[in-house]
């Protein structure tokens, strides 16, 4: 059986994952630039997006990357990183902006 390009069906060596590291000390366009760099340059990791004002890393890798040992790796790089497990743990700020207007009510509720 032979697929076409155009089938969303990944072969089992083409699984991607994403996560975002929460990165902290960075100061300016050029820790940005050192993080990424880092990042790209770890086994399995296909892109990686940093955010200097959210203080924040998104990361395309494929399957079987782990989050922790990256976080570790920026860590000894002097940028102190942890993954960020779920949307809970988004800063307030963040946090209120992924917010959809269905939710609202459910929140008012919950915090009443």
């Amino acid at each position: 059986m032979q697929f076409s390009s155009d089938q969303a069906i990944a072969p089992p060596g083409d699984r991607k994952e994403s996560f975002t590291l929460d990165v902290k000390d960075m100061k300016c366009a050029s820790c940005v630039r050192a993080v990424e760099s880092h990042l790209l340059q770890q086994v399995g990791v296909i892109s990686a997006i940093v955010d200097l004002v959210n203080e924040v890393a998104t990361v395309e890798c494929e399957a079987g990357v782990k989050p922790a040992v990256l976080a570790d790796k920026l860590t000894e790089l002097g940028f102190p990183t942890q993954p960020r497990n779920s949307q809970t743990e988004l800063p307030d700020k963040e946090r209120a902006s992924t917010i959809t207007p269905a939710q609202k009510p459910q929140l008012k509720t919950q915090l009443d």
